[in-house]
């Protein structure tokens, strides 16, 4: 879906920026994915060092592919997602960095000016 409408929600937030209680929704979400990610991990199905950080990190990232194409863009998005979730998979892995630190809220900001 991210592949295919980039610009929907944040459109709709700018719009109607009281339309939805965004900080109170965007914290019941990280806390839901905290959650999920740890009953992943403890039914081993996560790698121990996955953090919820790399969900952002996977839709920030996502969110950069631009394609010549809806069909190459829609493409590149689903190799990608592929790539990574394999990547979350628990499983004789090497360690990672530490996660960065990113939340949800992330995907909302503009990116800094240098």
């Amino acid at each position: 879906m991210q592949a295919t409408d980039r610009g929907l929600t944040a459109a709709f937030l700018t719009r109607f920026p009281e339309a939805v209680d965004y900080e109170r929704a965007r914290t019941h979400a990280e806390n839901s994915l905290a959650r999920l990610v740890q009953r992943a991990k403890d039914g081993g199905q996560l790698r121990d060092d996955f953090d919820p950080a790399d969900v952002t990190l996977l839709l920030l990232a996502n969110s950069g592919i631009v394609g010549d194409s809806h069909q190459v863009s829609l493409a590149a998005s689903r190799r990608l997602v592929a790539y990574l979730l394999q990547s979350f998979r628990a499983g004789d892995t090497e360690p990672l960095p530490p996660p960065p630190p990113l939340a949800l809220h992330h995907i909302h900001r503009p990116p800094p000016r240098r």
